[in-house]
């Protein structure tokens, strides 16, 4: 009898064991699969201090291709880089947000571009630091790389005949995105210079003029931002010979000087189509499952605009503010 009782318990506990065992199975099942319910908002955090100009062909080109979605177009621009992470890490506690668009730069946009994949809003990274959005869970990329861009800009050099470039940056750090840009440009030339000047400095454009001075073989320029242009040209007014000018970037004020045949080109990452695409990249997963790119870069320029094209380029940005 006592062993009769014995088995009976021991059944009872294994069998209520068991009960407890698939319960908590059920329970971490459910944990795992939890997600984070998705909105109708996809909010665009931009690049610091983007032009207005250029934020509202954006705002354009997303709205277009958000309404085949029925989604709400929300543009954020940042002050600095420091406010673009901290908007970057709010998205979390967005009230109906169904997807992030985000100019990420640097691996601390990346950790936290990681933080709020994790937390089951996706996410696509737009500009040019694919590095910085793609290893850290985006969705994909879409914009230019520094590869892209350092090829078709030493290209565009190459085939006007230039030989030796002389790249002015605003910083001096060997690692810095403007620095190794410049080098890749010079890559496709003969050789390379690369000097750095503070925009504001007073002996900037003295330090300028004495490295073209001091070197009689570079024939051409390139400025790593539009931002450079003043300086350079106040160097330029004590330089006898002339130089290929080109610009990293597109800034408005500079289209007549494009015109005019000051500068040979610039450079436009087209960030309205960028978004345009990274809109339809979204829609797309979120209704269908389906990835555009794979997890690859999708490239969008850069576009060299030269005297020939602007026109076409300030035509089509005003068609999207129309």
């Amino acid at each position: 009898m006592k062993k009769l009782l014995l088995l009976l318990l021991t059944a009872t506990l294994l069998s209520g064991c068991a009960d407890d065992a698939e319960v908590l199975n059920i329970q971490t099942e459910e944990k795992e699969t939890q997600r984070v319910a998705l909105g109708k908002a996809i909010q665009i955090i931009t690049q610091p201090n983007l032009d207005d100009r250029t934020v509202l062909a954006m705002e354009a080109a997303a709205k277009q291709a958000a309404e085949r979605f029925g989604y709400e177009i929300q543009i954020v621009v940042p002050t600095s880089s420091a406010d673009a992470l901290k908007k970057l890490k709010e998205t979390q506690v967005v009230p109906d947000l169904g997807g992030v668009i985000v100019a990420s730069e640097g691996a601390r946009m990346g950790k936290a571009l990681s933080k709020v994949s994790q937390s089951g809003i996706p996410v696509v990274g737009i500009g040019d630091n694919s590095a910085a959005a793609l290893p850290f869970g985006a969705l994909g990329f879409i914009g230019v790389t520094d590869v892209g861009i350092g090829e078709a800009v030493g290209y565009r050099f190459k085939a006007a005949n230039k030989k030796k470039l002389l790249c002015i940056t605003s910083t001096s750090a060997a690692k810095s995105r403007e620095v190794v840009l410049c080098q890749s440009v010079g890559e496709k030339l003969k050789s390379s210079v690369v000097i750095s000047v503070q925009v504001t400095a007073d002996e900037a454009p003295e330090n300028i003029r004495k490295a073209i001075a001091g070197d009689k073989e570079i024939d051409s320029v390139l400025l790593a931002n539009p931002k450079l242009i003043g300086v350079y040209q106040r160097a330029k007014e004590n330089v006898v010979r002339d130089l290929t000018v080109g610009v990293l970037g597109y800034s408005d004020k500079l289209e007549t000087e494009l015109r005019n045949g000051n500068i040979l080109f610039m450079t436009d990452n087209q960030e309205a189509m960028q978004v345009r695409y990274a809109v339809d990249m979204l829609g797309t997963f979120l209704t269908t499952a389906g990835r555009i790119g794979n997890g690859t870069p999708v490239l969008t320029g850069p576009d060299i605009v030269s005297a020939a094209t602007v026109d076409a380029v300030v035509l089509a940005r005003k068609d999207l503010l129309r």
